[in-house]
């Protein structure tokens, strides 16, 4: 059984072949360092979780030079893919580039001479590499959410702050009021909280992101800032995922600005947290069960491949904040779930054992005026069903 929207024509899509080694699972690092080897295929294994402080070594067991190199934040969006940048420049074959890690974070990278740049080398798989920092625990890539953080990664609101799902911000000549707000997110673009900054002073002032911290170290950090807001002005921020976010008045209290009557030493906090409005503040589960795949700005399809068995069904959700899509390659197990919105889901049901890969159609690679391939692209791999 396939839910879709329809087969799209056949005419552009050309799917991109990609060979090698297939890509590992997600690797918990033994200890404070992890390893990973670079072929001419990609990263393996693709992720790999470490504690704050530990170091990361790659090593060039392919054919060819290859990098680590941190990717860059996708224009136009608030998300920033990585804590801190690294480039480890040219690793020849046999060569090694260690980084040691100190920020906490999901930092999101690829290779320079085969990804980025423009630079599109065939066989070279190009996304869904990370190395989650802190908190591995909870972060181990490639698995669902969990349903229920621990105490410790849980976020918690200041006492006596009410849970909304809608918050309002004012932005005096004194400071902001309320300093603190928590507004409830489902996890999906549709449930998630909403926090408005209204400039009521007789100045120019900003609402900006400092310290960020996430429940889910792998979820994407919004880094936000309202730009200068002149009196009368507001703006609006979407949140999906929990954690908490500290703030400050650019203008005011940040880049050598040292207002007189503004209050910069008050921490000022957004806490969002999973859970309805004005109930017990608890974890949502999804709205669906079985084996998921979500879409992450601008990390792509994670897991990249997944293992299920036959008979089961995959659902995949947009987690990004841009529409995206999944179209299958396969004559034999056709599917394409047509624009997903954010927080949109499609599912699909495999019955029959093998590898089907598939990829999201809005993100084509054009050579001259052909489409010869896309940016991002999963497996599924069906293995029979156990008796």
């Amino acid at each position: 059984m396939i839910h879709m929207k329809g087969l799209r024509a056949a005419a552009l899509a050309i799917p991109l072949l990609l060979a090698g080694l297939p890509l590992a699972p997600a690797a918990l690092a033994d200890g404070q360092n992890a390893s990973v080897t670079i072929t001419d295929s990609g990263f393996n294994p693709p992720q790999v979780n470490i504690p704050v402080g530990g170091t990361v070594t790659w090593t060039n067991s392919g054919t060819r030079v290859h990098s680590a190199t941190t990717k860059p934040t996708t224009p136009g969006t608030p998300q920033s893919p990585t804590p801190a940048t690294f480039d480890s420049g040219g690793i020849g074959v046999g060569q090694s580039f260690s980084w040691n890690f100190t920020i906490p974070g999901t930092y999101i990278y690829a290779s320079q001479p085969d990804c980025l740049n423009g630079n599109v080398v065939a066989g070279f798989t190009c996304t869904g590499y990370s190395v989650v920092v802190g908190s591995p625990s909870t972060a181990v890539a490639g698995a669902a959410p969990s349903a229920a953080p621990s105490p410790s990664t849980q976020a918690a609101a200041p006492a006596g702050t009410t849970i909304q799902q809608t918050a309002t911000v004012s932005i005096t000549d004194s400071g902001f009021s309320p300093a603190n707000v928590a507004v409830a997110t489902g996890g999906t673009g549709s449930t998630a909280g909403n926090v408005t900054f209204v400039n009521n002073g007789t100045k120019i002032h900003t609402a900006t992101s400092t310290v960020i911290k996430l429940t889910d170290p792998r979820s994407a950090p919004q880094v936000f800032t309202t730009g200068g807001l002149m009196p009368g002005q507001s703006k609006t921020f979407t949140f999906i995922y929990p954690g908490t976010y500290q703030f400050t008045s650019d203008t005011d209290c940040q880049n050598g600005n040292t207002s007189t009557t503004f209050d910069c030493s008050t921490p000022y906090t957004i806490t969002i947290m999973p859970g309805p409005v004005g109930g017990s503040v608890s974890a949502v589960a999804p709205p669906f069960s079985g084996p998921v795949v979500y879409w992450r700005d601008p990390a792509g399809y994670d897991p990249q491949s997944l293992t299920i068995q036959a008979g089961q069904t995959v659902t995949w959700m947009n987690l990004g904040s841009n529409v995206h899509s999944v179209v299958s390659d396969s004559a034999s197990m056709p599917f394409d779930s047509g624009g997903l919105g954010v927080g949109s889901v499609f599912t699909a049901t495999f019955n029959n054992p093998g590898t089907y890969t598939y990829h999201d159609s809005t993100q084509p690679i054009w050579t001259g005026n052909q489409i010869t391939g896309y940016q991002f692209s999963g497996t599924i791999v069906v293995q029979p069903a156990s008796s």
